[in-house]
């Protein structure tokens, strides 16, 4: 992993080695050529050049960039499953919103893997590797959000990133989360998210969001003395009456009912004293 610090006008003639090289741009513009094409990269772009892949660039602006450099042979041990010709990394070629949220996670994995080179611990080399796995995973995605029919609701990416959603709902369905909210999180559309929601759970985003608010709703009703009130806002609706009416509606009788059936089953169920 390197950290350079280079001037405006500086520039790295055009060379090759049996080495995958990985920046990210952290500060400045640059003129990046792999194989005679131009790729004009700047804050927040990342890019792979290929093993023995003709690379040069020129500084356009005072630049700092990260570098990892990772031996060819050493990969192919590391994932002989993917094939490393096929794959191509570089934000200024997105061309679609799945590209763009694959981009992200590939970014979050490595400078994750650059936080470990930055401090010394004896199993360093153990979570970098576990790292370089999951970003090649990630940028095998990415080749196949390029090849893919993203109408087709089972393909790879679709299942990835509706996994990603449904996570992040349970994360915060308690926060009074819309649909609109998810959709910006997730730079899509409110129609997109939806639709991948219905594929992934079945449930409509709302029948999925009221799934989760009253799973939480029953445990605090069962196993804490807290007042309804509480529960309701702590589950995530937004008033009392809401929370009553969609618990009626999935259990059959209102949240305080539920509590004081509860509780008759559990007295009836101790032993007689006489």
């Amino acid at each position: 992993m390197i950290f350079t610090e280079s001037h405006a006008g500086s520039e790295i003639e055009s060379h090759f080695h049996d080495w995958y090289e990985f920046g990210y741009m952290i500060e400045g513009e640059q003129d990046f050529t792999i194989k005679n094409e131009k790729f004009e990269i700047g804050v927040g772009d990342f890019l792979m050049v290929n093993s023995m892949d003709m690379h040069g660039r020129v500084n356009k602006t005072d630049c700092e960039k990260y570098t990892l450099l990772v031996n060819d042979q050493f990969i192919k041990r590391l994932v002989p499953e993917i094939d490393l010709k096929n794959l191509h990394c570089n934000t200024t070629t997105i061309q679609s919103a799945e590209e763009y949220y694959l981009y992200k996670k590939i970014i979050e994995t490595y400078l994750r893997c650059v936080e470990v080179f930055l401090y010394e611990d004896k199993n360093k080399e153990i979570v970098v590797r576990a790292l370089l796995m999951i970003l090649f995973y990630q940028m095998s995605l990415l080749d196949n959000a390029r090849t893919s029919d993203f109408s087709q609701p089972s393909n790879l990416v679709e299942s990835y990133i509706a996994d990603e959603i449904v996570g992040f709902i349970k994360l915060n369905y308690h926060l009074g989360i819309t649909i609109n909210d998810i959709a910006q999180h997730f730079n899509y559309s409110d129609a997109y998210i939806s639709k991948l929601i219905k594929e992934r759970t079945g449930l409509t985003f709302l029948q999925f969001l009221n799934e989760l608010r009253l799973r939480h709703a029953v445990f605090e009703i069962t196993y804490t003395n807290k007042k309804l009130v509480e529960i309701c806002y702590d589950s995530g609706f937004g008033n009392s009456k809401s929370f009553i009416n969609t618990f009626k509606a999935k259990h059959g009788v209102t949240p305080k009912d539920y509590r004081a059936n509860l509780k008759n089953e559990l007295a009836n169920k101790k032993p007689s004293t006489k």
